[in-house]
């Protein structure tokens, strides 16, 4: 649960991120902060120690977090890295059409799928990382089988490269969308597990030893965190969240996840598109949040870094960050 304090936090880390750097009227920050710290702050404190704890934790936790130099590297020299890679264009080359025209315009929200982007959806995404190449690098690390949940699905281009990533794995696509009919001809589908006329909305599949369940529903919604905790009460071990890109959808899926206890001891939580200040300021409540409960370290388990989307070079970088179980601290020589 997000704590008092991580709301403080969350208060001053959002203002600190709205001035430029450029802005030099250091007063001016502090006056305006302190009006925010003593709306939200326990009374009978001493309002200059708030701040100065406040604000030193702020800092603390942004200078502790790395940015990871991912931006044009390409095809690198670590060879497990370089199968991936390698394996993941295969995956992507089988895809003639991920989503025809047709289908965009008949569906609720397009998919999540901007229009000046639907050309570039099957196109070759290049060689340099993407965030599925350097997702899998690090799911790989993590024991089997792998428990697999991705909020925002869209048209499937990352779900479907976790999917053939994995020999063995139990995934879980969440959208308020229906399945794209790109995944589903490659899916052979066993059913739904709800009427038609539900919501949310559970369809089953199964490829080889891949089980898959999509459910079509909204993450805001508390029945949807219910069907999802009933089909996987192990809870999830690897978690990518591409769905609304605001703070509150992502401080409201990191709620459900951790009051459902769905995320474990081992995991990787994935956040793509952390490019407003409010989302990384979410970002940031979660990661101190997580680091009380699974006694993480910032420097070793916490990382940010600018990274090739789901259409790789025909689109800007993607501002990622990752919480994990995991020790980070040697993730930039394996990149180089």
């Amino acid at each position: 649960m997000i704590t008092p304090k991580d709301s403080v936090l969350r208060d001053v880390s959002e203002i600190l991120l709205r001035f430029p750097t450029a802005i030099n009227n250091i007063k001016k920050k502090i006056s305006y902060i302190k009006r925010i710290i003593r709306a939200v702050s326990h009374p009978g404190q001493s309002l200059s120690n708030r701040w100065i704890r406040t604000r030193n934790e702020f800092v603390r936790i942004t200078r502790s977090i790395e940015l990871i130099d991912v931006v044009g590297r390409p095809v690198v020299s670590n060879e497990t890295l370089r199968a991936i890679v390698s394996q993941n264009r295969a995956v992507l080359s089988q895809v003639d059409s991920w989503l025809d025209i047709d289908t965009w315009k008949n569906s609720r929200f397009g998919y999540g799928v901007p229009e000046r982007i639907l050309p570039t959806l099957d196109m070759a995404v290049g060689d340099e990382l993407t965030y599925s190449d350097l997702l899998i690098y690090l799911m790989n690390k993590l024991s089997k089988p792998i428990r697999y949940l991705e909020i925002g699905v869209s048209v499937g281009k990352n779900f479907w490269q976790v999917v053939c990533s994995q020999e063995t794995i139990k995934a879980f696509g969440l959208d308020w969308e229906e399945c794209s009919p790109a995944l589903q001809e490659r899916m052979p589908s066993l059913g739904s597990s709800s009427p038609n006329d539900s919501s949310p909305k559970t369809a089953l599949y199964k490829k080889d030893r891949k089980e898959i369940t999509y459910v079509t529903g909204d993450e805001f919604d508390p029945k949807t965190w219910e069907i999802l905790t009933l089909h996987n009460s192990e809870g999830f071990n690897v978690v990518f969240s591409d769905a609304s890109h605001s703070e509150q959808a992502i401080l409201t899926e990191y709620e459900r996840l951790i009051s459902n206890n769905l995320v474990k001891d081992k995991f990787i939580l994935w956040y793509d598109d952390l490019n407003n200040h409010e989302m990384k300021a979410a970002f940031f409540r979660i990661a101190n949040d997580m680091r009380s409960r699974f006694g993480l370290d910032f420097r070793e388990n916490v990382k940010l870094f600018k990274i090739q989307g789901w259409v790789g070079i025909h689109a800007p970088y993607h501002l990622n960050g990752v919480i994990t179980s995991l020790d980070l601290s040697d993730l930039n020589k394996a990149l180089s």
